[in-house]
């Protein structure tokens, strides 16, 4: 018996792969093993199981978000969003450029990485008091993240060391924030500071007493149990009280005709 765990399992195997646009009924039966029967039988359409697929692959993502890679927050999430499209380009392009399938998704997490970057010192409202002001610069910023990202996942070399990544991003994004937030301006980093940056960053993760383990965006649900019940499930029709089923009536037997009795038959 196939279940839910195995056709996602299977579909996110297939997406990895080939892309959003392999996950069929086809491609995801073969990789499981079945036919195309359970796929619809529990998520009744293509799209749906599509849908569950991108949210675990962005399940994925924020957990790798949370790894101290960077010299904060802001760079933790830089920096998987990079690796992601370096070792996982499938992925990435099925999160950041098929938007008319993870549309609803990317916005739930949009919102909480906003909200998360905005606990980071250097974005908090003691920083940046002007709420307008803080969203122009995450769009900014996201969108140099991003832009390099998609430089990663363009580049010929599948080879680029996490060190380079993280150095080409703090080249993009130290300026802007030098550019927007003047007062806070201390020029770019040497690549000796960069690391005591993130050294110390990842001390403080891991000395940190309350874990961001919860700390996850609110994705939407998009796995609907089949409308239709089995038969087993079925509820058997209620029966009305104090009323008899009508007997059935028995055909008459025409006339000139006798009803022949069960027996042996005449053997010749």
């Amino acid at each position: 018996m196939f279940g839910y765990e195995d056709i996602l399992k299977g579909a996110y195997s297939v997406l990895e792969r080939e892309g959003l646009p392999g996950v069929t009924a086809v491609s995801v039966a073969t990789e499981v093993g079945c036919s195309t029967m359970p796929i619809f039988w529990i998520f009744r359409t293509i799209n749906d199981l599509r849908n569950e697929t991108l949210k675990a692959a962005l399940e994925y993502l924020v957990a790798e978000i949370k790894k101290p890679r960077g010299n904060n927050l802001l760079g933790d999430a830089g920096m998987a969003i990079c690796i992601l499209a370096r070792d996982k380009p499938n992925l990435f392009k099925a999160l950041f450029f098929e938007q008319s399938q993870s549309g609803k998704l990317m916005s739930a997490f949009h919102k909480w990485f906003r909200d998360r970057t905005r606990k980071v010192d250097l974005y908090s409202r003691s920083a940046i008091s002007s709420e307008e002001k803080y969203q122009e610069i995450m769009t900014g910023m996201f969108t140099m993240i991003f832009g390099h990202a998609s430089q990663v996942l363009l580049s010929s070399s599948r080879n680029l060391k996490d060190d380079m990544i993280f150095r080409g991003l703090m080249d993009l994004l130290v300026p802007y924030y030098a550019e927007h937030v003047s007062h806070k301006s201390k020029g770019i980093p040497s690549n000796d500071e960069l690391r005591k940056m993130v050294q110390k960053h990842a001390a403080e993760k891991k000395a940190a007493k309350d874990s961001d383990e919860n700390d996850s965006p609110a994705l939407p649900s998009t796995h609907k149990q089949p409308a239709k019940k089995a038969a087993a499930e079925r509820p058997a029709p209620a029966v009305k009280k104090g009323k008899k089923a009508p007997a059935k009536k028995k055909a008459p037997v025409p006339a000139g005709k006798k009803k022949k009795s069960p027996g042996r038959p005449s053997k010749r």
